[in-house]
C-alpha cells in the first residue's frame, strides 16, 4: 500500500495498474476524499481581502481531474462590475490546466504522444482507472501544444555534450504525412491526378560518438545521445532549429562536426547555411541507390553486376565516384529515355561526389549511413502520426510533434517542469 502510495505522489500512470479491483476503489475513493477535503481546508485559509469596487461571491463550486479521480472544491469567486470580469484566485494557485491538475495533464500529454487519443484515453482508463474521454486528451493536447512548442524552441534545458565530445552528428531528412483535404488544398504531390495527399514532416536528429569497435573499425553511436527535432515547416523555418537544437546539444565544443544526409538539395543547402564547419557525407545507401539506378540506365541486362562493382568501388577506393563516373560516361547508351535516365544519375554523382570519400570516412571510424534519421522517419513520426484513418490538420500535427519530439529527446520531463513553473501566470 505506501509503495502504491509512493507511486501515485510520484505521477505513476500504472501505480494501481496491480491491485486487487475492489482495493485500487477503495485506495482511490479514500485518497479522492482525504484529497477533497485538504483542497476545501486549504480554499477556505486562502480567501483574501476583497479589492475596493470588487464584489466577493463565497463558496463558489468547481470540479477538476486529478490523479485520483474527480475532485469537487469550493473557493471564493471575486468579480469586478467595472471591467465585467471576475475569477477565482485559488484555482491560481492550484497551477491548473484547464480542469486537470499539472500532473494528470503531464501523464494525458505523455499518453498522448506515444499513442492515439482514443488508445490514450483507455490506457488511462486501464493503468489508473480515469475516465477522460479522447476528444478532452484532444483539446488539452491543442491548447498546450503551442506552449510546449515554444519551450522547446527557447532552448531553457542547456545540455552539454560528454567531454571529450571526438563527434557530434546532425542528421535531416523528410516524411509524409497523411493531411485532411484543407490542409493539402493547392499542393501539387505524387498522385496520378498532380494532387497531394501528405505534408512533409522534416526531421533532424542531434547524437555524439566517442569510440569505435577496435574488431571492425565501425564507429559506436553514443547510448541515448540522440535528441529531435521535427516541423511541418519550410526548410528556412526548420534549419535554425535544427541548427539551434545543436547548438544546445554543445556541438560548438566537439571536436568534429559532421552532418549526414541523403543528398537532397534543401539539405545540402541545409548542411551550407547551418553548420558550415560541419563535414557534409552523403548517405552510403542513397548513394548505392543511384548507382544501381544508373548501371541500369546504361544497361538494364548488367545492371546488377555493374551496381555490385560499383558498391564497392565507392566504399574501398579513395577515387571511387571519379572512377565510377569514369566508367558510365565510357559506355553512355544511344536510346534517348535510357540516356536522360543516365545522365540525371551522373548529375547526382557530379554534385556529391566531394561528400562521397566512403573510403576516408571509414578510416576515420565515421558513420557513413543515415540510419539514425531513417530510423527517427519510422519511429518518432511513423508510429505516430502514419496509423490508419489517420488524417491530420496542420495545428493537429504540429502540436503533437512537439510533445513527441520531447519525449523521444528525453526532454518531457524538463518540458514539463518549465510548462508547470509558468501555469500560476498563465492561469
Amino acid at each position: 500500500m505506501t509503495l502504491c502510495l509512493e507511486r501515485i505522489a510520484r505521477g505513476h500512470p500504472d501505480a494501481l495498474a496491480g491491485l486487487d479491483g475492489a482495493l485500487r476503489q477503495a485506495l482511490q475513493r479514500d485518497g479522492r476524499a482525504l484529497l477533497e477535503g485538504l483542497v476545501n481546508t486549504a480554499a477556505a485559509a486562502a480567501a483574501a481581502a476583497t479589492p475596493p469596487g470588487h464584489k466577493r461571491h463565497a463558496g463558489r463550486a468547481r470540479t477538476i481531474e486529478t490523479l485520483l479521480g474527480a475532485v469537487t472544491y469550493r473557493r471564493d469567486y471575486v468579480y469586478d462590475p467595472a471591467t465585467h470580469t471576475g475569477q477565482c484566485p485559488f484555482d491560481r494557485q492550484l497551477g491548473l490546466v484547464g480542469s486537470y491538475t499539472a500532473p494528470l495533464a503531464k501523464l494525458l500529454t505523455r499518453a498522448a504522444a506515444q499513442t492515439g487519443y482514443a488508445t490514450a484515453s483507455a490506457d488511462m482508463r486501464a493503468y489508473a482507472d480515469l475516465t477522460i474521454d479522447a476528444r478532452q486528451i484532444h483539446r488539452l493536447v491543442q491548447s498546450l501544444g503551442p506552449r510546449a512548442a515554444a519551450w522547446l524552441q527557447r532552448n531553457t534545458d542547456r545540455a552539454a555534450p560528454p567531454v571529450p565530445c571526438p563527434v557530434m552528428y546532425v542528421e535531416a531528412d523528410g516524411t509524409g504525412v497523411p493531411m485532411r483535404p484543407a490542409d493539402l488544398a493547392g499542393r501539387t504531390g505524387r498522385q496520378p491526378d498532380g494532387t497531394a495527399k501528405t505534408r512533409e514532416v522534416k526531421v533532424g536528429a542531434v547524437f555524439t560518438q566517442q569510440d569505435w569497435d577496435k574488431d571492425t573499425g565501425l564507429p559506436w553511436r553514443d547510448l541515448d545521445s540522440t535528441s529531435y527535432v521535427a516541423s511541418l515547416e519550410p526548410v528556412d523555418t526548420f534549419g535554425p532549429r535544427l541548427g539551434q537544437e545543436a547548438r544546445r546539444r554543445g556541438i560548438g565544443q566537439a571536436d568534429r562536426q559532421v552532418f549526414i544526409s541523403d543528398g537532397a538539395a534543401w539539405a545540402a543547402g541545409l548542411a551550407r547555411t547551418q553548420f558550415p564547419q560541419a563535414l557534409h557525407i552523403v548517405d552510403y545507401y542513397h548513394a548505392c541507390e543511384h548507382a544501381h539506378a544508373l548501371a541500369k540506365g546504361l544497361d538494364p541486362a548488367t545492371a546488377a553486376d555493374c551496381a555490385a562493382r560499383w558498391r564497392t568501388l565507392l566504399l574501398e577506393a579513395d577515387d571511387g565516384v571519379a572512377q565510377l563516373l569514369a566508367q558510365a560516361k565510357a559506355q553512355l547508351p544511344d536510346a534517348p529515355d535510357r540516356l536522360k535516365d543516365a545522365k540525371q544519375e551522373l548529375g547526382y554523382f557530379e554534385n556529391n561526389g566531394a561528400h562521397m570519400r566512403y573510403a576516408t570516412y571509414r578510416r576515420e571510424h565515421l558513420f557513413i549511413g543515415s540510419g539514425v534519421i531513417e530510423a527517427a522517419c519510422k519511429t518518432v513520426i511513423g508510429q505516430r502520426f502514419k496509423h490508419s484513418g489517420m488524417f491530420w490538420s496542420e495545428p493537429g500535427a504540429a502540436h503533437v510533434l512537439a510533445f513527441r519530439c520531447a519525449l523521444a529527446s528525453d526532454r518531457f520531463d524538463a518540458l514539463w517542469h518549465g510548462l508547470a513553473q509558468a501555469l500560476p501566470a498563465a492561469a
